[in-house]
């Protein structure tokens, strides 16, 4: 429900410039439908229609890493 599943589908596997300058990658992966994508973006970016769950799931990955 956090995630326009059709919207990830169609992204790129790598958005932006992960990595570039040292600022750092993101990635997420999602099983849908039986079909697996993963999507490496810019740490931090905000992408319509993912944005929610990207939000979320930083918030417990900062959870776990403290």
């Amino acid at each position: 429900r956090k995630i326009d599943q059709q919207r990830f589908l169609d992204l790129e596997p790598v958005l932006g410039c992960p990595d570039c300058a040292d600022g750092g990658s993101e990635w997420i992966e999602l099983e849908i439908d039986g079909r697996i994508k993963k999507v490496t973006i810019e740490y931090g970016t905000e992408i319509s229609g993912i944005n929610e769950i990207l939000v979320e799931l930083r918030g417990l990955n900062m959870t776990l890493s403290n």
